[in-house]
């Protein structure tokens, strides 16, 4: 068990069988290392947000820091939603009752990429008008090797297009990659569309319903995936 104080009577609470209890004080950094084993391993490392006065509050966070391969997937849940996170600063909240307690925890899937992947938290509390933080830091090395991803030669043969989208999205090398299906994913992680791959080598996406923004195309056949990010102007 790790314990993060962010104030005298608020604690982050990140349940770890392998670790003893550490206490890490206001504007320090506490640092979690998550083992990855299979390629597709959805490691989740949970905690507790505890609030034991006799108000009410808040909790603000935002992602400050962020760093992994690109076909990996870290994700952060609070009691709201859960945020597949690719950038920095976008600000969160959730209230958290007197006495109460909600869960927070982190999430990461390698997709058979090796490598090392790192996100950084920053949070406060509402009340707290000395602006005092605490940074959760999850570190996550993959170094397996796996024959389950789209083959190099297949997946230099997909063309995504444009890059900078407006009313339409085409793809190209489907049948050369052998891709069942294409899924287009906001920023938050929440799929905007999904198509099932019948036939043809060309499919075209249309778009001109959806918002401004970072997107994520992930391309799932019957030996892994792969994975395209996009920017609706």
């Amino acid at each position: 068990m790790k314990k993060i104080l962010l104030s005298l009577f608020f604690a982050f609470f990140v349940c770890a069988a392998f670790s003893q209890a550490i206490l890490v004080t206001p504007n320090d950094t506490f640092v979690s290392n998550l083992p990855l084993v299979n390629f597709m391993d959805q490691v989740t490392e949970e905690g507790f947000v505890i609030n034991n006065t006799n108000s009410a509050d808040s909790i603000f966070w935002y992602v400050s820091d962020i760093n992994h391969p690109v076909d990996w997937e870290m994700s952060v849940c609070d009691k709201v939603s859960c945020y597949i996170i690719y950038q920095t600063g976008e600000l969160h909240k959730f209230d958290i009752a007197s006495h109460g307690q909600d869960l927070l925890h982190f999430l990461c899937t390698p997709n058979c990429a090796a490598g090392d992947g790192m996100i950084e938290l920053t949070m406060w509390l509402k009340s707290d008008s000395a602006g005092t933080v605490v940074r959760p830091r999850y570190l996550a090395t993959y170094t397996g090797v796996c024959g389950t991803g789209i083959n190099e030669a297949a997946n230099e043969n997909i063309r995504v297009f444009p890059a900078h989208f407006s009313s339409y999205i085409t793809v190209e090398g489907i049948e050369t990659a052998s891709i069942k299906s294409i899924k287009l994913l906001n920023i938050n992680g929440a799929c905007v569309h999904e198509t099932c791959v019948v036939s043809g080598n060309t499919i075209t996406i249309e778009t001109a319903t959806l918002s401004a923004g970072i997107y994520f195309m992930r391309l799932e056949a019957a030996d892994g995936t792969a994975s395209r990010k996009l920017i609706k102007d």
